[in-house]
């Protein structure tokens, strides 16, 4: 009786353990809203760079837009759509490319995975 009792309060432990939920991420501590401007530099060179322009909406944590992106080719300027999360002073894009930027100020740089891996700067416009 004392054996089953004993696992009774072990089984009960760790369900509670495997129930707990990991701490909250840090709100926002920067607002992305607005124009911002910039490079972009592909990881192989070989595929170039070039301009990129991105505007952003951010509601609480949750952020979306769009980026026009600038390069060489057939086709110079391409759009696309993005949304991701604001968490302390980083924006994580999850759709549809993930990248990680940090905002530092009135710059925000970092790296993005879309069709090919990019280091991305850009400066807010007044």
């Amino acid at each position: 009786m004392r054996i089953r009792s004993l696992l009774l309060i072990a089984g009960v432990m760790m369900l509670g353990v495997a129930c707990a939920t990991a701490p909250p991420p840090p709100p926002p501590s920067v607002d992305v809203s607005g124009t911002w401007e910039g490079n972009w530099e592909a990881f192989e060179s070989s595929a170039g760079g070039g301009g990129i322009r991105g505007v952003f909406r951010q509601d609480g944590a949750t952020v979306y837009g769009n980026f026009e992106i600038q390069n060489q080719g057939p086709s110079p300027i391409s759009r696309t759509y993005v949304s991701g999360v604001v968490r302390g002073n980083e924006m994580q894009l999850l759709a549809p490319t993930e990248g990680l930027l940090v905002v530092d100020g009135n710059e925000m740089s970092g790296t993005i995975q879309g069709i090919m891996a990019a280091r991305i700067k850009l400066r807010r416009q007044p």
